[in-house]
């Protein structure tokens, strides 16, 4: 057997196997046995700002998810280990609100966005959520750039790889 052949099938595999952009979309799903009710939750990798905030956020992470009820309702929101996301405003129901700008490809657009005092979940606006699906679907990765408070603007770039495949598997 070739020594060469064989040198060559070991890094062709390693080549392979070693992809460093693929996404695996961590799944939870919780039962609320109270309320007859099953949430499915998934979450990209991490994301972090192109550039660190400072003290205390330095270590700002997020995460784009996608929860379901396995029967077709979905909602899309970004969670935060840790948020100073500044506010432009108040819903009807005393939540805050901002906007934030998605890029996907080479576009641009807006996006409005609630969240209660201190949440670490940041929910899209119903009226962007069949978009945003679209996008997340569409596109290998996207990037969203969030006004933070005292730190400006950063963006996130979060990882899309194989979100149809795993909302098909866990919210259809």
């Amino acid at each position: 057997f070739n020594m060469k052949k064989l040198l060559g099938i070991l890094v062709l595999g390693l080549l392979l196997s070693g992809n460093a952009y693929t996404s695996e979309w961590a799944v939870t799903i919780e039962n609320n046995e109270f309320e007859n009710k099953k949430s499915i939750y998934l979450a990209s990798d991490d994301a972090l700002p192109n550039k660190k905030l400072s003290f205390p956020y330095e270590d700002t992470s997020s995460n784009l998810m996608i929860g379901c009820n396995g029967k077709g309702y979905y909602w899309i929101y970004f969670f935060f280990n840790k948020v100073n996301l500044k506010s432009d405003g108040f819903t009807s129901d005393g939540n805050s609100t901002a906007k934030a700008s998605v890029k996907y490809g080479e576009k641009v657009s807006g996006l409005e966005l609630y969240f209660g005092t201190g949440s670490n979940f940041i929910m899209i606006d119903s009226d962007y959520k069949e978009v945003m699906f679209e996008r997340i679907s569409e596109y290998s990765s996207i990037m969203v750039q969030f006004d933070h408070f005292s730190d400006g603007k950063r963006y996130y770039k979060y990882n899309t790889l194989n979100f149809t495949e795993a909302y098909n598997q866990n919210c259809k």
